[in-house]
Order: structure tokens, then C-alpha cells, then sequence
């Protein structure tokens, strides 16, 4: 069990996912005032998900990710649907090689997408998202796909749950995690 368990909250954690991708629908962004450590306010973005009781506070990697494949326009990203997964953070600082969680792509990518993510005072890098795997949702036209899910780089195949029902996301919150 990951540490961060001990501590639920109002967002997903790296922890909530369990080691596994989650592929899920944006039902809004909304801004909100929170406190940072030092007791001052800064508006901050979540992205809120149809079906779930936690947001997922946006950083400047995953908001970048999230403009590269849907735009500037954030009303627009509602009804998107986003494939998130824990990861570690890559950039130096104080929370460097801690968890967290990063958003990988979308299965309504026509392919592939590589950006380069620049950060104040970092090197830019290059981040692709990609094309994940989900099943069409009800009544679309197109062919459905058999859901995959990813195991994270140490899992192995077999330590992957059955896939979802039709129309249902993907990951996670299917046993109501977050």
C-alpha cells in the first residue's frame, strides 16, 4: 500500500490509481482559490471528470499535455476524454522522483502527438501522448476496440483487472477510487 493512502483528498493522488492508466471523461475545468503551503491563496485549474468525486489538480505539465491535444479553448475540452497514469516527477526540485501523475494521451487521438514542454527555468524536453486504447462509447458509429489496460513499468500483464463494461471508463475508479 502507498504511503499516500494514509492521506485521502479532495484530488487524485498516483496513489488513487494503483499503478494503473484511467481513461476518463472531462466533465469541466473550474478555477479555485487554494492555499499553498506559505498560507498564500493561488488560483489553480482542476479538471473535473463525469462519475467522479475528486479533481485532478492541474499542474503546467499535464495543462501543456491537455492544450496539445484539445487546444487553447478549456470550455472545449468538456466530453474530451484523457488517459491519466501515475508516474514520477522528472523535473529537479523539491519533489523530484516523487509520484505523480501525468497524463498520457487520449484514445480520441487520431495518432500519436509529440509537443516540446517548456518549463520556467528547465530545459525544454519533448513529451508524446498517444493514442490509448477504450471502447466506443454507446451509439457511436465507430468500431469498438477491445480495452487493454497498460501495466505500469512494474506490473506485469497478468496483474491487470478484466476490462470495463461497454461504455463504462476505464481504470481505477471502476472500484470506485477516487
Amino acid at each position: 500500500m502507498d504511503y499516500e493512502a494514509m492521506f485521502p483528498g479532495r484530488f487524485i493522488k498516483a496513489a488513487d490509481l494503483a499503478g494503473r492508466e484511467a481513461t476518463l471523461t472531462v466533465e469541466r475545468i473550474e478555477m479555485s482559490d487554494l492555499e499553498e503551503d506559505d498560507g498564500e491563496k493561488k488560483q489553480r485549474g482542476i479538471m473535473r471528470f463525469v462519475g467522479k468525486k475528486k479533481g485532478l489538480l492541474m499542474g503546467r505539465t499535464n495543462g501543456e499535455a491537455c492544450r496539445a491535444m484539445w487546444g487553447r479553448d478549456m470550455d472545449g475540452w468538456a466530453g474530451k476524454r484523457v488517459t491519466i497514469g501515475p508516474d514520477v516527477v522528472k523535473e529537479k526540485g523539491q519533489f523530484f522522483g516523487e509520484p505523480c501523475i501525468r497524463v498520457h494521451g487520449s484514445p480520441d487521438l487520431a495518432g500519436n502527438i509529440t509537443f516540446e514542454l517548456r518549463l520556467k527555468k528547465r530545459k525544454p524536453r519533448n513529451v508524446t501522448l498517444t493514442k490509448t486504447p477504450a471502447k466506443a462509447p454507446a451509439g457511436s458509429s465507430t468500431a469498438t476496440v477491445t480495452v487493454e489496460q497498460q501495466p505500469s513499468p512494474s506490473q506485469s500483464p497478468g496483474d491487470l483487472a478484466a476490462p470495463p463494461p461497454d461504455g463504462a471508463d476505464v481504470g481505477a475508479g471502476q472500484e470506485g477510487g477516487f
